[in-house]
């Protein structure tokens, strides 16, 4: 059976960029060794199965995060897999929350290689500019994928050219990474809380960069913010603290209990963004500690929900 033809049965309309489908597996095709699915791709599969019993799995082009292969990981915003790395300078300080049910998903999309999501890969060797055409309709989607080991012998064949892997460089060589780790959405609602302005209480400009540099203009050599701006005091520029404001269960990482951690607000505000917080205590103490400036590391919606009136988030 076709790949064409299943994707019709699935009732598929944007192949290939849509995600994993959650269905009891009937056949399971893992593109360990291709780094592009053709349409016209023929797999050994019943024609007489149920559509719906089957389960694709479509690495690199519409990835999964702990599938892209050795050497890249998974980049939630363009669906792709990329380059294994840790986005954002605090990393090791954090490590031990890597586990967290609280952090875990930010700090798998955000600290990849210290949390263990993936682990970088080697680099490419380089090919005779006489072979060095690309061959497959597919290579600048691919081109994330070129040092990645499994994918290695493939796109040396199919994407020389997009992979940089001739004797001689025929394509300029990409620029530093710069985009908006967080999404768009959440760095434009801190934009409009001074996220990006490098003065602020809340971060200086390399983790400006980091973590919302397309939505905070950092990208193409820019710097961020407005010019004319003091950088912060030296003690603003400190990471996330070792110990957590809520810290870790002891036992087992088990999900957040049923009963609410939160009442109703008292001082204002709505139960989406107030001063809610009711543990030990308060958002004034916390503010001075610096938590109102930890927006990326604690979630913008978790300090919105907590202590949105006192950290001037609603």
């Amino acid at each position: 059976m076709h790949i064409a033809e299943i994707l019709d049965q699935l009732d598929v309309t944007d192949w290939p960029q849509f995600e994993l489908l959650q269905i009891s597996p009937l056949a399971i095709f893992v593109l360990s060794d291709r780094a592009v699915l053709e349409e016209d791709m023929e797999v050994d599969v019943e024609d007489d199965a149920e559509p719906m019993e089957l389960t694709l799995l479509f690495i690199v082009l519409s990835c999964i995060n702990d599938r892209c292969g050795e050497g890249l990981m998974c980049n939630r915003e363009t669906e792709t897999c990329e380059q294994c790395r840790d986005k954002i300078p605090w990393c090791a300080k954090n490590k031990r929350h890597c586990n967290h049910y609280r952090y875990e998903e930010f700090l798998a999309e955000n600290c990849a290689v210290t949390c263990g999501v993936c682990t970088p890969g080697p680099i490419s060797p380089p090919l005779e500019e006489s072979e060095c055409e690309d061959k497959s309709r597919h290579c600048k989607k691919n081109a994330r994928n070129c040092d990645n080991p499994k994918f290695k012998e493939f796109l040396s064949k199919s994407c020389p050219r997009t992979c940089q892997i001739c004797s001689a460089p025929l394509i300029e060589p990409p620029k530093e990474q710069c985009f908006d780790s967080l999404g768009a959405d959440t760095c434009q609602e801190l934009k409009n809380h001074g996220f990006c302005q490098t003065s602020s209480i809340y971060n200086r400009e390399r983790d400006v960069k980091f973590l919302c540099g397309q939505t905070c203009g950092c990208c193409d050599g820019q710097g961020c913010g407005f010019d004319g701006l003091v950088a912060p005091p030296e003690e603003q520029l400190i990471p996330p603290p070792e110990k957590s404001l809520i810290p870790p269960p002891t036992k087992s990482l088990l999900p957040p209990p049923e009963r609410p951690l939160i009442e109703p607000p008292l001082f204002g505000g709505s139960p989406s963004c107030g001063d809610n917080f009711r543990g030990k205590g308060s958002c004034a103490q916390f503010k001075r500690r610096g938590y109102c400036r930890r927006v990326a590391f604690y979630g913008l919606e978790h300090v919105k929900r907590n202590c949105g009136v006192t950290c001037g988030l609603c």
